[in-house]
C-alpha cells in the first residue's frame, strides 16, 4: 500500500470517527495486536517500515493519539491536502517526515500506549477465543510457543488489516521459512524459542498447520479456523471421530477363509502399527468386518470423520488430527470412504499434493488402522505397498447369506422358523451383505407364533431396501422361474436336448473329484424367441444351480479396466455360487477381433477368452446372430446348438400347452385348424408366449381358435424377410 493510500485511509478513519479498526472484535485479539505492534516497534524492522507501522498502530489505537506528536509536520502540497476549512482534519505528510523522528516517535510516544492499553487488557478475561485456544492447547499438548503460532495465523488469515500490515512489511508468513526467520519480530518470542517449537513438527503432525511440499507455504488448517471461529459448535475431538461400536457380527458371518482370519488376527493382536486395507464395492460388508474385528479382539474402535473439504490437503489434516487425539494399542481407528485420501492418482487429487504426502502420511502413525475404499485404481502402486495386508471383498453369494440368516435365526433361537427352500430362495433374490440381514431380521421382530407369510414380507421388504440403498438397483441378473408345465418336447434344436442335460451331469460329477480346471462351456444360437434363454433357466431347475444373467450394460463401463475388472467378477461370483454363468446376447460380449476398430474391443474379447480358459463350471452364451461372433472363438464351445423356428408337431404342442388353458371349457380346435396351425412356418416359443400375455384377461367367452390362430399368423409377420401363412380361406 502506498503512502499516499494510507493517508486517505486515515482522513476516511477521521472524517467518520472511526478510532479504532473495526478488525478488532474481543479484547484478546486486540491483546493480540498490540503484543504484535510492540513487538515490530522494537524490532531490527522497524526502522525500514516505520509508515507502515504507524498506520498500523493508527488502526488499532486510533489515529488522534498516534499521529498527536506530529502535527507541526504539514503537508507541504495541496496534492494530498483535503479541506483545510475543516478543523477537524488534522493531515500529515508522513514521508516528508524524517525516518529518525518517526522511529523516535513510535518508540517514546507510540509504544508507551501500546504497553498500557496491553496491561489494561490483560487485567480482564476473553470469554470468547480464550477458552478455545486453551482447548486447544490442552487436546494437542502445544506448548505456549506453538499456541501463539497457531492463534497468530488465524488472526493473519481473519483480519484484513493484519494481514494487508503483513504485506505491505514484506512478512506474510505465508512461507515456512519466513516463520523461521522472522516470526521472532512480529511474536516477541525469542527466535530460538520459535526454533525449537518449530523443530518438534506438533503443529503439523497434528494437522493444525498445513505445510505444501518443500516448504514453500503454510497455512492453518481450516478445521482448526472454524473451531478458533466457533463456526462449529460440537465438542472439538467429536469433529475428527466418533467412538462406539454398534456390530452385532461376529467372524463367523463373513466368508473369510482360514488363512485370511490368521493374518488378521496377529495383526491386530500384535505389538506395532499397521494399516489393513479393505476394498471393493459398495455394500459387501467391509465397514462391518471392520467393527466386528474390533469387538472380537477386544478394540476400542475410533471411526474418523474426514472433513467435507475438496481440498485433500484438508483431509489429510483433519485425519492428522484425529490419529494424534486417539489413543494407543487397545485402539482400533477406522478410516472409511478412504479412496478420498489415498487416491493420489485420481484426476481429481490436487497436484500440489503427491503421492509422498499420502506415503507419509501411512508411514508416521502408530496406530491399527483399517481403511476402507470401494476401488484402488486411483492409488499409487507404491502407497499400496504400505499396508501391511490388503483384503478384497466380492458381492456375498447365496450360500454365504443362507449360511448368515441361519446363524442369525439361531442366535435368536428361531433355527427351523423357515424351510430350507424359503431361506433359499429370500438369499437368491436380494444381493445384500451380512449387516442387511441381521438388519432384516432384527427389524422383522421375527417370533415363532407370527404369521409366516406375514413374516417372509417384512423380511423380504427390508432387504429390498437396503439393496437399493446400497447397490443403488434391484438385483436383476438372477432371474427366478418356475418350470412347472416347461419340458423339452417341440422344441426344434440341432442337437438332442434331453442327451445334453445327462451329459452335464456328468460334467458336474468329474470337476467335484477332480482338482483340474477345465470348462464346460455352451453356446446357443437361432433366431429370436426359439427358447435359448428358457432352456438356460431350465437347466439351472434340474441341476439345481442358479443361473447368473449378465448383460452387456452389467459388464461395460465407461472407465479404464473397469471393464475388464466386472468380466473377472462375475466368472467369480458364478465360481463361489458354483452357478451357471449365462452371457446373453453374446455378440456384445464376443465382438470379432479382426474388425475391431477400437483397442477397448479387443480387450473386451481377449478378457472374456482369458476367464473362460482359467475357469472350471458351466458358462453359456447365447446370440441370434453367430455371425457376429469372433469365429476364433468359436472353439471353446464344447457344444453349439442352434436354436430353430418349430416345426408342424412343435407349434401344435406348445398351442396346447400354452394357449389351450385360456378357454374356460374343453373345445379342442377342428381338423382344419389344426392343420393350419401346423403349417404355419417360423413361429417360435416366443410367438406362443407373446399371444398367451395378449389374451390372458380378455373375456374367455370371447376366445376362439380362430383368433388365437391369426394372432399367431400375425406374429409371423412382423419378421423381418421370415416366410408367412396367410390367415383363413388363403393360401398358406
Amino acid at each position: 500500500m502506498s503512502v499516499s493510500a494510507m493517508i486517505l485511509r486515515s482522513r476516511r478513519r477521521r472524517k467518520y470517527g472511526m478510532q479504532q479498526s473495526s478488525m478488532i472484535r474481543t479484547r484478546f485479539e486486540e491483546l493480540k495486536f498490540c503484543q504484535y505492534l510492540a513487538s515490530v516497534i522494537t524490532s531490527e524492522i522497524a526502522y525500514g517500515k516505520a509508515n507502515e507501522i504507524m498506520e498500523f498502530a493508527s488502526a488499532i489505537l486510533g489515529e488522534k493519539p498516534v499521529f498527536a506528536g506530529l502535527k507541526g509536520y504539514r503537508a507541504s502540497s495541496s496534492k494530498n491536502r483535503i479541506n483545510e476549512d475543516d478543523e477537524d482534519y488534522e493531515t500529515v505528510r508522513i514521508s516528508k517526515i524524517p525516518k529518525t523522528i518517526v522511529m523516535r516517535h513510535l518508540r517514546d510516544k507510540v509504544l508507551p500506549m501500546v504497553l498500557k492499553r496491553m496491561d489494561n487488557l490483560g487485567r480482564g478475561r476473553d470469554n470468547e477465543f480464550q477458552p478455545r485456544l486453551l482447548t486447544l492447547k490442552k487436546m494437542f499438548g502445544l506448548s505456549d510457543v506453538e499456541a501463539e503460532v497457531v492463534f497468530f495465523y488465524y488472526l493473519r488469515d481473519t483480519s484484513h488489516d493484519l494481514d494487508s500490515f503483513l504485506e505491505n512489511v514484506g512478512l506474510s508468513f505465508s512461507s515456512y521459512i519466513k516463520l523461521k526467520s522472522f516470526g521472532h519480530c512480529v511474536l516477541g518470542i525469542k527466535r530460538r524459542e520459535i526454533l525449537k517449537a518449530l523443530s518438534k513438527g506438533t503443529l503439523l503432525k497434528t494437522g493444525l498447520l498445513i505445510c505444501s511440499e518443500l516448504e514453500r507455504g503454510i497455512e492453518l488448517s481450516g478445521w482448526c479456523k472454524d473451531y478458533l471461529s466457533d463456526i462449529s459448535k460440537r465438542e472439538l475431538k467429536h469433529k475428527f471421530y466418533t467412538t462406539g461400536n454398534d456390530s452385532e457380527l461376529s467372524l463367523s458371518d463373513f466368508s473369510l477363509a482360514e488363512d485370511e482370519q490368521l493374518v488378521l488376527r496377529d495383526l491386530l493382536k500384535g505389538a506395532g502399527r499397521c494399516n489393513i486395507l479393505l476394498y471393493g464395492r459398495p455394500g459387501t460388508g467391509k465397514t462391518s468386518l471392520a467393527k466386528t474385528l474390533a469387538k472380537e479382539y477386544g478394540k476400542g474402535l475410533i471411526s474418523i470423520n474426514i472433513p467435507e473439504s475438496d481440498d485433500p490437503k484438508e483431509r489429510i489434516s483433519g485425519l492428522q488430527a484425529a490419529l494424534y487425539l486417539a489413543e494407543g494399542p487397545k485402539t482400533l481407528v477406522l478410516v472409511d470412504e478412504a479412496e478420498e485420501l489415498l487416491g493420489s492418482e485420481s484426476f481429481f487429487f490436487k497436484k500440489e499434493l503427491s503421492k509422498s504426502k499420502v506415503n507419509e502420511l501411512l508411514d508416521d502413525h502408530k496406530h491399527k488402522i483399517i481403511w476402507i475404499s470401494n476401488d484402488t485404481y486411483a492409488i499409487h502402486p507404491s502407497t499400496m505397498r504400505r499396508f501391511s495386508y490388503t483384503l478384497e471383498f466380492k458381492k456375498l453369494g447365496s450360500k454365504d447369506r443362507i449360511k448368515v440368516l441361519q446363524h442369525e435365526l439361531r442366535k435368536k433361537k428361531l433355527d427351523g422358523i423357515f424351510t430350507d427352500e424359503e431361506l433359499k430362495e429370500i438369499s437368491h433374490d436380494y444381493s445384500v451383505d451380512a449387516g442387511g440381514i441381521v438388519n432384516a431380521v432384527a427389524l422383522a421382530g421375527i417370533k415363532r407364533k407370527q404369521n409366516k407369510d406375514a413374516l417372509l414380507k417384512k423380511v423380504r421388504a427390508v432387504l429390498k431396501s437396503h439393496e437399493r440403498v446400497t447397490t443403488g438397483k434391484a438385483e436383476t441378473n438372477k432371474v427366478k422361474k418356475s418350470f412347472g408345465t416347461y419340458s423339452l418336447e417341440g422344441l426344434n434344436a440341432s442337437q438332442d436336448l434331453g442327451e445334453i442335460i445327462p451329459i452335464i451331469r456328468r460334467y458336474e460329477d468329474f470337476r467335484r473329484a477332480s482338482s483340474e480346471t477345465r470348462s464346460l462351456a455352451l453356446l446357443l444360437y437361432g433366431m429370436p424367441g426359439t427358447g435359448k434363454s428358457e432352456f438356460v433357466h431350465y437347466l439351472g431347475h434340474v441341476l439345481d444351480k442358479q443361473v447368473l444373467l449378465k448383460r452387456a450394460s452389467d459388464i461395460q463401463s465407461k472407465w479404464v479396466g473397469e471393464t475388464e475388472k466386472n468380466i473377472a467378477e462375475a466368472f467369480h461370483e458364478a465360481k463361489r455360487d458354483e452357478g451357471i454363468l449365462f452371457f446373453d446376447e453374446a455378440d456384445t460380449f464376443l465382438y470379432p477381433r479382426s474388425s475391431a476398430q477400437r483397442s477397448w474391443e479387443k480387450s473386451f474379447t481377449n478378457e472374456i477368452l482369458a476367464q473362460l480358459d482359467a475357469y472350471s463350471g458351466i458358462t453359456v452364451f447365447a446370440t441370434n446372430d453367430i455371425d457376429g461372433l469372433d469365429h476364433a472363438a468359436l472353439r471353446r464351445f464344447k457344444f453349439k446348438i442352434e436354436f430353430r423356428p418349430l416345426k408342424p408337431e412343435g407349434n401344435l404342442h406348445f398351442y396346447n400347452t400354452l394357449l389351450m388353458p385360456l378357454f374356460s371349457g374343453e373345445a379342442k380346435p377342428s381338423a382344419e385348424q389344426i392343420a393350419v396351425l401346423k403349417n404355419i412356418c417360423n413361429l417360435t416359443p416366443g410367438d406362443f408366449i407373446a399371444v398367451r400375455d395378449r389374451f390372458e384377461f380378455s373375456d374367455r367367452a370371447e376366445i376362439t381358435h380362430r383368433r388365437l390362430i391369426d394372432a399367431l399368423v400375425a406374429e409371423v409377420k412382423h419378421k423381418k424377410g421370415e416366410k408367412i401363412m396367410i390367415g383363413f380361406g388363403g393360401g398358406r
